[in-house]
């Protein structure tokens, strides 16, 4: 079992995550999902890829990510709040998130955070 380890992997598939927690031995990956409001969600990626996108591209773009997985990662760190939580960041406020996701780091000792 390995002890007090972060590793963000940004994935979206619950069965990725799983691969890499058998994979390093960690019996219940801990997951912190970020969570933030759909406008929040456009500018950030707009922002973040220097693109304009119309609601439909974007709504593309969303959809393709809960194809693979994304809501499913969500209902599991609900369902397991003894070692997941979700951290909802609607203020797109960097300094606010820091501290949640400490707080929540600060619960857990073997961690595997996506």
């Amino acid at each position: 079992m390995i002890d007090d380890i972060y590793t963000p992997i940004g994935s979206r598939s619950l069965s990725h995550i799983k691969y890499f927690a058998k994979h390093l031995k960690i019996d219940k990956p801990s997951i912190i999902f970020l969570d933030n409001d759909y406008k929040l969600q456009k500018s950030n990626y707009e922002n973040r890829e220097r693109k304009n996108l119309t609601d439909n591209k974007f709504l593309g773009l969303i959809s393709l990510d809960k194809s693979i997985g994304l809501d499913e990662i969500k209902t599991f760190a609900l369902e397991n709040p003894d070692h997941c939580s979700i951290i909802n960041n609607n203020k797109n406020d960097s300094e606010d998130m820091l501290i949640k996701m400490n707080k929540v780091l600060q619960k857990f000792n073997s961690t595997l955070c996506i």
